[in-house]
Order: C-alpha cells, then sequence, then structure tokens
C-alpha cells in the first residue's frame, strides 16, 4: 500500500511540469533572452537533421526535447541536440507478431484488389464525363445519332463496369485487418505528425494523424499504445494531446480522455473533426477543457457544460484564467467563464469584432492568438496582423506582414518581441504594444511549428523537404 500511495504522489505532482504544444498553451517565453540575430548561418548552437519533416512543435522537458517525424516517430533530444532515442508508431507496432504476420498477409492480398478498384473507377469517372459532354453536346443538336448512340455506350459499359465493381469490394470485406489498419488520408502539407507531444515531466506522450496514441518514459520505454480512433477528413489531423491531472485529451472524431497511466478510455463525447488543441482551465474547482468547436467539456466525464457558440474553422483557442480567446473570419471574441450559484458553468460574450477591414479572400486563421500585456495578437494565413484590446475588443492596428507563403505559426513572446513566421522560411520579430514596431526579420527553411525559448535559447523546427531540422540558436 505504501507503495502504491508513493507512485501515486510521484505521479500527481509530475502534473505541474507539464509541457506540450505551445509548452504551456500560452507561447509566452518572457524570460528568454534569445539571439538579436539568428537564421541558417547566424547563431546556431547546433542544428540537428532529423529523419523526415514533421509540424509539430518541439517540447522542452529537463534535459531533454521531444520532436515528432512522419510518418508517426516521437524523438528524443539533448540539450546538445544529440538524438537520445527514436521510437516508431505504426499500427505493426502495437500488434502482436501473430497478428502482425496476418496483417502482412492481408495486405498482399489487398494490393492487388486497391489497384484493380482505382482501374474501375478511373474507367468509369471517364465513361461519366464522356456521357455528360455528350448530353451537352445533344442540346446544341438534337436528334443527333452519334450522339445518342455515344450516350447509349456510354451508360451501357457503366452497367458492365458496376458488378465488376461490386465483386471488387466484395472481396475486400473478407480482409478486414487490411482495412481496419490502413492509413487514413491526409494532405502532403500536413502529414500524419502535426502534433505535438506532451509530456508530465516523467512520461511523454505522442499522438499521431493516424488515429495511434503512445506513452513512453522519458527513457524512451513504451508504457502502452493503442489506437484511438481513425480519422476520416481528408485533409487529415493536427490536433495535438493536452494532459490535466492524470487525464490525457486527445480529439479525433470525437474528445476522448484516456487514463495516462494506461491508455484505458475514460470517456468520449462527439464534438466533430478537430483541427485546433483543446484548451485547459480550471473555473473554481471545476477542470474543463475547451475544444475548437467551442464547446466546453468537463475533464472529469467529458460531457458538454456549455459553449461560446464560436467554432473555430482551423485554429486553437487560447484560454487564461477564466477568459477563452479566438479568432475566426470573420471575427476575434472574447468569453468568460464563470461557475453560478448552482454550480453550473456560464459562458457570457466579453466582445466580438471584426479581424480585418478589408478580408482577402480566403482568410483563414490557422494561428492561435496571443495575448500580452492587455494586448490580443491574431495573424490570419497571409500573415496579416490584427491586434486588438484584451479586454474591450477595440482594434489598435492591422499590419500585413508580407511574409509569402502560409502563416501556421503562432505568435510567439520570447524575450521583449514577438516571433511569427511561415512556411516560406520567412520570420518576423516586433514589439508588443498598441502600435507597430518591427525589431527585425529572419529567413531560415520552411517552418509551421511554433518557436520555444528558454534562457538564451530558441528552439525552431523545419519542415523542409524529406528530411528537416532542429535548430538551437543562441549568442555565440
Amino acid at each position: 500500500m505504501r507503495l502504491v500511495v508513493i507512485v501515486a504522489a510521484v505521479w500527481l505532482a509530475a502534473q505541474a511540469l507539464s509541457a506540450g504544444w505551445r509548452m504551456d498553451g500560452t507561447g509566452l517565453f518572457p524570460a528568454a533572452t534569445p539571439p538579436a540575430a539568428w537564421g541558417a548561418a547566424e547563431n546556431v548552437a547546433w542544428a540537428t537533421e532529423l529523419p523526415n519533416w514533421s509540424n509539430a512543435s518541439p517540447v522542452l522537458v529537463g534535459d531533454r526535447l521531444f520532436v515528432q517525424a512522419e510518418p508517426a516517430t516521437l524523438l528524443c533530444l539533448d540539450r546538445a541536440g544529440n538524438i537520445r532515442w527514436q521510437r516508431t508508431n505504426s499500427y505493426e507496432d502495437v500488434l502482436t507478431p501473430a497478428q502482425q504476420a496476418a496483417l502482412q498477409a492481408e495486405r498482399a492480398k489487398m494490393a492487388p484488389l486497391d489497384r484493380q478498384e482505382g482501374e474501375l473507377r478511373r474507367a468509369m469517372n471517364t465513361l461519366q464525363r464522356d456521357q455528360r459532354q455528350a448530353e451537352k453536346e445533344l442540346k446544341d443538336k438534337p436528334g443527333d445519332a452519334d450522339l445518342t448512340a455515344k450516350i447509349e455506350q456510354c451508360q451501357a459499359d457503366l452497367e458492365a463496369l458496376k458488378p465488376r465493381l461490386a465483386a471488387v469490394q466484395a472481396q475486400k470485406t473478407l480482409l478486414p485487418l487490411a482495412e481496419q489498419y490502413r492509413l487514413p488520408p491526409t494532405h502532403s502539407t500536413n502529414g500524419y505528425s502535426s502534433n505535438t507531444p506532451v509530456s508530465d515531466g516523467t512520461h511523454v506522450w505522442a499522438a499521431f494523424g493516424t488515429g495511434l496514441v503512445a506513452c513512453y518514459t522519458l527513457d524512451g520505454a513504451r508504457v502502452w499504445a493503442r489506437v484511438v480512433e481513425k480519422p476520416n477528413h481528408g485533409w487529415g489531423h493536427s490536433c495535438s494531446p493536452v494532459l490535466v491531472g492524470d487525464t490525457l485529451i486527445i480529439q479525433y472524431l470525437r474528445a476522448f480522455g484516456l487514463d495516462a497511466k494506461t491508455g484505458a478510455e475514460r470517456w468520449h463525447t462527439r464534438v466533430g473533426h478537430a483541427w485546433g488543441t483543446p484548451q485547459p482551465a480550471r473555473v473554481g474547482n471545476l477542470d474543463v477543457v475547451v475544444t475548437d468547436t467551442g464547446d466546453i467539456l468537463n475533464v472529469a466525464d467529458g460531457k458538454p457544460l456549455a459553449s461560446t457558440k464560436m467554432r473555430l474553422e482551423y485554429g486553437s483557442y487560447l484560454v487564461l484564467g477564466d477568459t477563452i480567446y479566438g479568432a475566426t473570419a470573420p471575427n476575434a471574441a472574447a468569453f468568460h467563464m464563470r461557475l453560478d450559484d448552482a454550480g453550473a458553468l456560464q459562458v457570457t460574450t466579453l466582445w466580438q469584432t471584426p479581424l480585418l477591414a478589408k478580408p482577402p479572400r480566403d482568410n483563414r486563421y490557422y494561428a492561435a492568438p496571443l495575448v500580452h500585456q492587455g494586448l490580443m495578437y491574431a495573424i490570419n494565413l497571409d500573415s496579416s496582423l490584427t491586434v486588438f484590446d484584451a479586454a474591450t475588443g477595440e482594434k489598435q492596428y492591422e499590419q500585413p506582414l508580407k511574409l509569402g507563403g502560409t502563416c501556421y505559426v503562432s505568435p510567439t513572446l520570447i524575450g521583449t518581441g514577438i516571433v511569427t513566421g511561415s512556411d516560406s522560411g520567412k520570420a518576423v520579430v516586433f514589439a508588443p504594444g498598441a502600435a507597430y514596431q518591427e525589431i527585425s526579420r529572419h529567413t531560415l527553411e520552411p517552418f509551421r511549428g511554433c518557436p520555444v525559448a528558454e534562457g538564451n535559447r530558441l528552439y525552431l523546427r523545419t519542415c523542409h523537404g524529406g528530411k528537416s531540422k532542429l535548430y538551437c540558436f543562441a549568442a555565440q
């Protein structure tokens, strides 16, 4: 019994060290003192080449850094940039040897069936396109015999292909393992490893766009791994796991609360597909998470308690204390959470303000906002910056940062400057305040993850090509 108590005490004490996406979720590193100049050839303390690219941000845990790599690898580096260990997290990795053998056998049978189905579907698509074109031409040439014959032939050929397609699909149903462990769809910009890992100082949890979630000790011993739920969005998945007490929360098609120690499911709640990472908060004595759908869930049982009624299309909310900040075209907004006299969670809108006076046609907000010294900073995919009074929503200024590419990087306070960048490889640092004051510009390889900093060091992970680097910048 005494051993159980000690282990539980260690586990609970470690929660104070929880670090994940944007480290504590705020993107604030005010005590950092990074070099004023940095780039591919400036103040590089080290740059470690990683086995593949990823959009995930690095996480600092004691003397270690954790990063991910395509398609499903978790890596641990020391502070000198050496890779201590790396672990793959494929579907095969969670199966027994017998299950692996059965899966490989089914995949060998599935491959030619996939090719046949693809060929049949392409042929049918061509016939449907030709039929539509002939029908369109027939409107201008009513009664044309050649066009009428072509339409009839297309219809006949389509009907002949349908049973062949059905037969192939029927054969595929006899290979359930190959279908169950088929990689879900994704997009080349997103991949399967955009999820930033999270750690409590004794363990690290990694989630992937395949639906697989795993827990490791800091020395790389796997504690558990399981497929939670396969996403099905054509552009993949990017929601990172968060840790609240001993509950690990990850959102796929549904939000899940898992026992962090075992991976066992405690609850699940359908809230819809997520790009953004849930943000934890404590309101009174109640632990909640705010999802990008605007739903606020009870960490204890996953039940929805309230909603902001503002669904973020792509990004994540920022939660500071009892206040929620969000940005999604066309508006930025802030919401207040409180418990009423009956102990029920109430959400009120503090303010809601249009983001840009003249928004572009494509005005997505991939980046989460930053709030610092009473101001809220929001940036869209075209790197147009808008700054608001965080208390009132009064707009302070708009500034096109002209970074090129697509801006996924959430504004991050590092020391006395705010850093953001785009997958053009360009970054800008500007001063906090109610008027725009640019400090510096920097050039690196493309990156989509958020920078993190500690002491005089700035860490940034690039995503250029098949391979990429984790950079550590420090004054030389």
